[in-house]
């Protein structure tokens, strides 16, 4: 196994982070769609339990998704210790730490720390990007037309096998990322013809809402939830913007800006108290991954560096909390 070059900078050597899982929130009773759990939830619960068994590697862990293949990192030791032989237009996590990534007409599940996928969902089109509901267990999954459809779509699914349920907003028939809030609400942005737009569609619910960002976005990426607000990433010269939603639009409530954080950025991840976001200087492909204190931003304090093949490139990264034993 190559080793990934590790490096730290001086005001952020030691990454005492308290770590909170995956931008987890709790629902509140008070708030519509809060509570909202489906009978698969339990099962798929238990059977998370099950498949952790077949874990290999302890301890949290920093999944990061190549075009061709893709790494597992130790973390905030910064190890390489695994590579996977598949790649990833982009990736996410569960609760439970099983890691997805995805791909053309398939998703394909990983328990945490394991070397052999337990999964796999199929699906219509292009798997592009996905999230898992913190509430429910559920699956979500935009889902790229590939050809004769109206446009593309969100894939839910309850669980590993069943059909998912498709979902189509027709004023933002170009989709990109999603993201469920605390509350089983799921947010997908897009474009409403050239307008970036980002989609809300309520826990138990078959309606989008959507609101135009009220903000210059150049190439919109990763959207999530970060504990307390939707954020949504600026690929191009990255920031992360934490939104509100008014009747006006999606408002940039608070911005996260990044020192050294090249051109081209990719599929971000925030857990805890970090982001990682996969790093491209100048004009070139996003080659490592920058990991920054959040929201304070600033400069980096770890840079994962020289694992990726020549001419490779890397479209995704996920944080896999390590399941309480």
């Amino acid at each position: 196994m190559k080793n990934a070059r590790v490096r730290r900078m001086p005001a952020f050597c030691v990454l005492a982070l308290a770590l909170a899982g995956c931008g987890s929130g709790q629902g509140d009773p008070g708030i519509p769609g809060a509570g909202f759990v489906s009978q698969a939830a339990t099962a798929r619960s238990e059977a998370s339990r099950v498949r952790q068994a077949r874990s290999k590697v302890a301890g949290d862990l920093l999944y990061v998704g190549g075009d061709r293949e893709s790494y597992v990192f130790t973390y905030p030791q910064g190890k390489l210790v695994e590579e996977l032989p598949l790649g990833s237009f982009g990736m996410c996590a569960d609760r439970s730490g099983n890691v997805y990534f995805t791909g053309v007409r398939t998703i394909t599940e990983y328990a945490h720390g394991a070397t052999e996928p337990i999964a796999s969902y199929t699906v219509g089109g292009t798997a592009f990007s996905c999230a898992a509901d913190i509430e429910t267990g559920r699956l979500a999954v935009v889902v790229l037309c590939i050809s004769g459809c109206k446009g593309d779509e969100v894939a839910i699914f309850d669980h590993p096998g069943a059909p998912p349920t498709t979902y189509q907003d027709p004023a933002m028939k170009s989709m990109l990322y999603c993201g469920f809030d605390g509350h089983g609400n799921l947010y997908v942005d897009g474009y409403s013809g050239s307008t970036v737009t980002v989609a809300e569609l309520p826990a138990g619910s078959a309606t989008f809402t959507d609101y135009p960002v009220l903000q210059q976005v150049v190439n919109p990426g990763q959207i999530q939830w970060d504990t307390r607000h939707i954020t949504l990433e600026e690929r191009f010269h990255p920031v992360i913007y934490r939104l509100s939603f008014t009747p006006l639009g999606a408002q940039v409530k608070d911005t996260v800006a990044l020192q050294q954080e090249g051109v081209r950025a990719a599929q971000s991840w925030i857990f805890g108290n970090a982001i990682a976001i996969p790093n491209g200087p100048a004009t070139k492909r996003p080659l490592d991954i920058r990991i920054w204190a959040y929201p304070k931003g600033g400069t980096p304090m770890q840079i994962l560096s020289h694992f990726i093949p020549r001419f490779r490139e890397i479209d995704g990264v996920a944080f896999s909390a390590a399941p309480a034993r």
